[in-house]
C-alpha cells in the first residue's frame, strides 16, 4: 500500500493542507500514486489528482497535477481533455513566482511538457494551426530557461525537445523545406559538445529519445533510409534508458550523487507511459527503414518487438474500456505496418486477418459511410457526418490520415484477391473520403502516395509512401520524388 493511501485527506484542515500542498511533498505522492495506479485504478488515480486541485487551482503544484491528468488521459485517447488540461497546466505553472533556481526549472519543465503533450494532441486532432502555436510556446519557454544557470542537462533537453516538436509540426504540415532546416538545427544542438566541460561527458541521449526519433522519421521522409536506420537505432537505446528511468525516481544522497529510490518518477519531463510509447515508436521507425530497403525479415522482427511493447503497454493500462472494449489504437498502428509486410511477402491470409482487426479497432465501416458517416467512423463522437454523405473530421483516436491509409491498404489487398472487387471498391471509396481530411493531399493524390489499387498484383505504381508516427497517431508525408518507395 502506497503512502498516498495513508494520507488523512479528509481530516486535514483546509489551511493546513494548503501549506502541505504548497511544499510539494504531498503533490509528489499524489503524482506518484496516480502514475502507478492509473493503469488498474484509473478513476481513483484521477480522483486523487482532483482532490489536490480542489485546494489550489493555480501555482506550480497545481500545474503539475493538471499535467499528470493530461498524461493519463492521453493514454485513453481523450484528446480534447488532454489539450484543455495542458493549457491549464501551463497557465497554472506560469503564475508561479519561483523562490529558487530549482523551482524556476521545474516551472519551466511543467510549461514545456504541457506544450509538448498539447502539440501532439493537436496534431492528432488535425488542429495543425493550434499545434504550430503550441510548438512556438514550447520554443519560447525552452529558450528562456536555457539562459538560466545550473541544471545544464535539463535545460539542454528542453531546447532539443522544443526544436524537435516545432520541426515535427512543420513536417506534418508538409512544409519540407522549413522542416529540413529545423531538424538540422535539432541535430546541431543535440550533438553539440560543450568545450568547457569534460571531454568524457556521459551520453545524454536518453533525455531526447523522442527528438532523435522525429529526426529519423524526417530522414526517412527524405528517402534516406540508411540515415533513418542509424538514428532509429540510436533512439531505441535512448528510449530504453528513458523508459527505465521513468519507472524509478532519483534522489540526491549525502555524496551529492543521484540514486534510484525504487518509487516511480514524478519528473514532469519523464511521464512513464509516454516514455514507454516512445520506445515502441522507435521500433516502428526501425521497421519502416527496413521496409524501405525491402529487408522484410528485419522489418517483421522489429514490428514483432513493437507489437509486444504496444500490447504490454495497452494491457497494463485498463484503457480498452475507454474505447468500447477494443484494443488500444496504438496496437492498430503497429498492425497496419505488419499487415503491409505480410501483403508484400505473399502472406495474404495473415494480412487480411490483420486488416480485419485494424478496421475493427478503428471502427471503420464503408458499408454505412455514405448514409451515416458518424457510424462508419464512430468511437462515440469521433468523426461525425453532416448528413450529406461527406465525412467531417471530429475527434477520433487517430488522425484521418491513418484511417485513410488503413482503408486504402485493405482495398489494395482485396483487389489482389479473387471475387473481392465489390468490397475493394467500398474500402477504396471510404479511403478517398478520409484522405480529403489529411494534409497529405497538399503533396499528391492518394494513389500517388499509397500506390495504385492494383500494385499488389505487380501492376501500377507503389506511390511515394508515408511515415507512420505513433506518438501523434498520424501518417507523416514523404517528400515527393520521381522514385517509388516500398515502405509504409
Amino acid at each position: 500500500m502506497m503512502a498516498m493511501q495513508r494520507l488523512p485527506l479528509a481530516s486535514l484542515a483546509g489551511s493546513k493542507f494548503i501549506r502541505m500542498f504548497s511544499s510539494g511533498d504531498v503533490v509528489d505522492e499524489m503524482i506518484a500514486y496516480a502514475r502507478t495506479n492509473s493503469k488498474n485504478n484509473y478513476y481513483q488515480a484521477i480522483d486523487i489528482l482532483k482532490s489536490g486541485l480542489g485546494f489550489q487551482q493555480t501555482g506550480l503544484n497545481a500545474g503539475r497535477l493538471y499535467l499528470t491528468q493530461a498524461e493519463i488521459l492521453a493514454d485513453r485517447s481523450r484528446w480534447i481533455d488532454v489539450s484543455q488540461l495542458c493549457r491549464q497546466a501551463a497557465a497554472a505553472a506560469s503564475e508561479t513566482q519561483p523562490s529558487s533556481p530549482a523551482e524556476a526549472l521545474i516551472m519551466a519543465e511543467v510549461e514545456l511538457s504541457a506544450a509538448l503533450i498539447g502539440t501532439r494532441a493537436s496534431l492528432t486532432q488535425h488542429k495543425d494551426a493550434e499545434a504550430f502555436q503550441m510548438a512556438q510556446q514550447c520554443l519560447e519557454v525552452a529558450r528562456k530557461s536555457f539562459t538560466a544557470t545550473g541544471a545544464e542537462d535539463q535545460r539542454w533537453q528542453g531546447l532539443v525537445l522544443s526544436h524537435a516538436i516545432a520541426a515535427l509540426a512543420q513536417h506534418a504540415a508538409c512544409d519540407f523545406e522549413t522542416a529540413a532546416e529545423s531538424f538540422d538545427e535539432v541535430m546541431g544542438i543535440a550533438d553539440h559538445i560543450d568545450q568547457r566541460g569534460s571531454p568524457n561527458k556521459p551520453n545524454r541521449d536518453h533525455l531526447i529519445a523522442d527528438a532523435l526519433k522525429h529526426v529519423g522519421a524526417f530522414r526517412l521522409a527524405q528517402n534516406r533510409p540508411s540515415d533513418a536506420a542509424t538514428l532509429a537505432s540510436r533512439a531505441v537505446e535512448a528510449a530504453k534508458k528513458a523508459a527505465d528511468a521513468a519507472k524509478s525516481s532519483t534522489k540526491t544522497n549525502n555524496n551529492d550523487e543521484k540514486e534510484h529510490d525504487g518509487s516511480i518518477s514524478t519528473d514532469p519531463m519523464q511521464p512513464p507511459t509516454l516514455c514507454a510509447e516512445t520506445a515502441v515508436d522507435c521500433r516502428l521507425l526501425q521497421a519502416q527503414a527496413a521496409m524501405d530497403t525491402k529487408d522484410w525479415e528485419s522489418a517483421e522482427n522489429r514490428l514483432s518487438e513493437a507489437l509486444s511493447g504496444a500490447e504490454e503497454l495497452s494491457s497494463a493500462s485498463n484503457t480498452a474500456s475507454s474505447i468500447g472494449g477494443k484494443p488500444h489504437p496504438r496496437v492498430a498502428i503497429v498492425l497496419l505496418l505488419l499487415a503491409n509486410v505480410y501483403s508484400r511477402t505473399g502472406k495474404v491470409t495473415l494480412a487480411e486477418g490483420l486488416y480485419r482487426e485494424i478496421v475493427k479497432i478503428l471502427d471503420l465501416n464503408p458499408a454505412v459511410a455514405s448514409s451515416e458517416p458518424s457510424i462508419a467512423l464512430g468511437l462515440g463522437g469521433g468523426i461525425s457526418g453532416s448528413g450529406s454523405g461527406t465525412l467531417q473530421l471530429g475527434l477520433g483516436p487517430v488522425h484521418p490520415s491513418v484511417s485513410s491509409l488503413a482503408a486504402w491498404r485493405y482495398a489494395q489487398l482485396l483487389t489482389a484477391l479473387p471475387r473481392r472487387s465489390t468490397e475493394a471498391t467500398c474500402w477504396h471509396q471510404l479511403a478517398k473520403e478520409l484522405y480529403d481530411d489529411a494534409p497529405l493531399r497538399r503533396v499528391l493524390e492518394p494513389a500517388s502516395v499509397f500506390g495504385t489499387l492494383d500494385h499488389l498484383q505487380g501492376k501500377g505504381d507503389g506511390g511515394c509512401g508515408i511515415v507512420l508516427d505513433l506518438m501523434t497517431r498520424r501518417a507523416l508525408p514523404r517528400a515527393p520524388t520521381d522514385t517509388t518507395v516500398v515502405g509504409a
